[in-house]
């Protein structure tokens, strides 16, 4: 057992300072409308490590991420607004694992990663939404009139702070869905390439497909 918990700390720790290295390098792209919003590919080890080690090694591997970006920023609002993107995606994927079985869809790894990212997408576009409206309304409202400005040269035509407001947490909210995709999905092509590898390495199935095997 402390083996194993060690084992989970040390790939957590690796694998956090791969995604924090991701970040500093910017191994990102903006998003065409709101280009200050970047697409970050620096996400993808965190979910590997989800998938692999469960939610524990999945949340330490991103809390390594969040203490990186900081340390090197000395921005918390922003690494935190990134933490957060992070985990509540994770949640989706440790809400659908129990779920698949309740509704009747064990036994299909591919039912487990449908429902995952499924609510993977909905519950960060949740929660971003929400944390993006505080911002943009109590605790940075110049952000708002920034994305105006950058909506404008878009192309939209705004008319009102409300219009600017509903654009901009429209927008975000189709990041933050390409964002989930973009990491998650090539965390899971990496998990099926390296699956029977980390198998026989930990001695137990991987954690997201684990969850889809039928009951005795």
């Amino acid at each position: 057992m402390r083996r194993a918990k060690s084992i989970m700390v040390a790939t957590a720790s690796i694998l956090g300072a791969v995604s924090g290295l991701l970040s500093l390098m910017k191994v990102s792209i903006p998003f065409p409308i709101l280009p200050y919003l970047k697409i970050d590919f620096a996400e993808i080890p965190d979910f590997l490590a989800l998938m692999v080690m469960g939610p524990v090694g999945g949340g330490l591997t991103a809390t390594v991420h969040f203490a990186v970006i900081l340390a090197r920023s000395g921005n918390l609002f922003s690494a935190s607004m990134k933490y957060i993107a992070v985990l509540s995606t994770m949640v989706g994927f440790i809400v659908a694992r129990p779920l698949v079985g309740k509704i009747g869809l064990r036994g299909n790894p591919k039912n487990l990663v449908v429902a995952g990212l499924s609510l993977a997408s909905v519950s960060r576009v949740a929660v971003m939404t929400v944390l993006n409206l505080l911002m943009f309304t109590v605790l940075f409202p110049n952000y708002l009139v920034f994305a105006e400005k950058t909506l404008e040269a878009f192309g939209l035509e705004i008319t009102s702070d409300l219009e600017a407001l509903y654009y901009a947490l429209a927008f975000t909210g189709l990041y933050n869905l390409l964002n989930t995709v973009v990491a998650v999905v090539p965390a899971l092509l990496i998990l099926k390439a390296l699956k029977t590898f980390l198998e026989k390495s930990y001695k137990q199935p991987v954690w997201i497909y684990s969850g889809s095997e039928k009951r005795a």
